[in-house]
């Protein structure tokens, strides 16, 4: 599974608002991923996403894309960094989590 994350703004100020997808694409089916938690820096706010998926069969394998869209609002003045996202799912290649 690959992961990917683009936001649409670098800089924000105090109230306004930044769209963040998270891009999560592998083969096989991906519709029971769950959205990524963010875990996000205190002054800035997260919105619950909205999720489009894309599927397509190439070369006989399903191929699966899950956008999410957060729209992240900052609050307070200042500089935040947005942390590592993590998405646990299950490798049936490793048998493992």
């Amino acid at each position: 599974m690959q992961i990917a994350a683009e936001i649409d703004r670098a800089e924000i100020e105090t109230g306004q608002a930044a769209s963040l997808t998270l891009t999560a694409t592998s083969t096989g089916n991906l519709q029971s991923l769950a959205p990524p938690v963010l875990t996000l820096p205190d002054g800035v706010r997260a919105f619950p996403p909205t999720r489009e998926s894309d599927e397509k069969v190439s070369g006989g394998r399903l191929e699966t894309a899950v956008r999410w869209r957060y729209v992240l609002l900052a609050e307070l003045a200042g500089s935040f960094t947005l942390p590592a996202v993590e998405l646990p799912f299950f490798d049936p290649e490793s048998a493992s989590y």
